[in-house]
């Protein structure tokens, strides 16, 4: 449909410009805690501990280039429109839900766009954006999201294989949430 077209355009340009005055800033204590999760090719099981997901990302982002701020970034900010893209269309799916059709189907639209964008754009996602090592927290609420929207989709076929699927997707994506990070957990 053009109109999700038209928003998801709008978040990757905003979100995009909103975090660019970040992408050539310094190491901002990142350094440190990056350069020890961009030696862990020797000994995975040791250093990784329970964030092993997160940590394998910043691996990628050492096998493109170990040394640049920008590299690093440009991953948190695309796992952020990403993230903006799921909150939309998991409000766009809840409200056009059967029971909730009726009341607010109309608003399902320009409800899921302000959400999406509140989300997207929010200062409190600053830290999460803009830190290089707070990765963990994005990638947590990517998994977390994709677990509820795996859920919602679970719940409202009537395909039984297909929701066995998706129940057991969104158990994994909730463990791969928790191993990015713990707060992940709150998803139970």
């Amino acid at each position: 449909n053009t109109r999700h077209l038209i928003v998801f355009a709008f978040l990757v340009v905003s979100v995009f410009l909103a975090y660019s005055n970040s992408l050539n800033g310094t190491w901002a204590l990142d350094d440190t805690a990056i350069g020890r999760y961009t030696s862990i090719e020797a000994n995975l099981n040791l250093r990784l501990g329970y964030r092993k997901v997160a940590y394998l990302t910043f691996l990628f982002n050492k096998w493109i280039n170990p040394f640049s701020v920008f590299n690093y970034r440009v991953t948190n900010i695309i796992i952020h429109i990403i993230n903006s893209i799921l909150v939309y269309w998991i409000s766009l799916v809840t409200l056009r839900l059967p029971k909730m059709r009726e009341k607010f189907g109309r608003y399902s639209y320009p409800v899921a766009v302000l959400t999406s964008v509140a989300f997207a754009l929010h200062p409190i996602n600053i830290n999460a954006v803009a830190y290089i090592v707070q990765r963990m927290t994005s990638l947590s609420t990517f998994f977390v999201l994709l677990s509820m929207l795996s859920y919602l989709y679970a719940r409202t076929t009537s395909d039984l294989r297909l929701s066995f699927t998706l129940y057991v997707g969104t158990a994994v994506l909730i463990l791969l949430g928790i191993f990015s990070k713990e707060n992940a957990v709150m998803a139970l």
